[in-house]
């Protein structure tokens, strides 16, 4: 009898050993889980750092009265629809030359889909610089480009 009991210890033995098994990996699973749902998306975050940036650069130009470097932060589509002397001219006529020498930008991004963002400067950098939110568009070199221009939709361009 002591082979009885003693197969039948270890096959008690196993079959905890294998729920015991069972309930760690059942643990493990969900915490993964937690772990993928509730870390950021880090190729969100990658754009939207990208993005933030290509903003700072193009209102920063604005803001200074560098309006034909601004121009290279338009979309190819604004840029064939918009040429560069017509999109300087049209600053000017908005803006005047009057830079915003300490204005800083602030901006309110928000990722739309992987290729498309609205931008929202927030506050506007002074009171004659138009308020609203702003189209940003990747193009196929990977890069973010302003997409919402005077010459495509109504509205004010910077």
């Amino acid at each position: 009898m002591p082979r009885q009991d003693s197969a039948a210890g270890t096959r008690r033995n196993r079959r905890r050993l294998a729920a015991f098994a069972g309930a760690v990996g059942i643990v493990i699973v969900a915490i993964a889980i937690v772990a993928i749902l509730v870390r950021p998306n880090e190729g969100q975050e990658d754009a939207r750092a990208e993005l933030q940036s290509r903003v700072t650069d193009m209102y920063s130009a604005v803001f200074r009265g560098d309006y034909a470097s601004a121009y290279q932060y338009r979309s190819q589509a604004c840029r064939d629809d918009f040429a560069q002397e017509e999109y300087v001219g049209s600053m000017r006529d908005l803006l005047g030359d009057k830079a915003f020498p300490g204005s800083k930008v602030h901006a309110t991004v928000q990722l739309q889909s992987d290729t498309t963002a609205v931008v929202t400067l927030t506050p506007p950098p002074g009171p004659d610089f138009p308020a609203g939110s702003r189209t940003w568009t990747k193009a196929s070199d990977g890069k973010w480009y302003f997409d919402n221009c005077q010459a495509r939709t109504p509205g004010p361009t910077p």
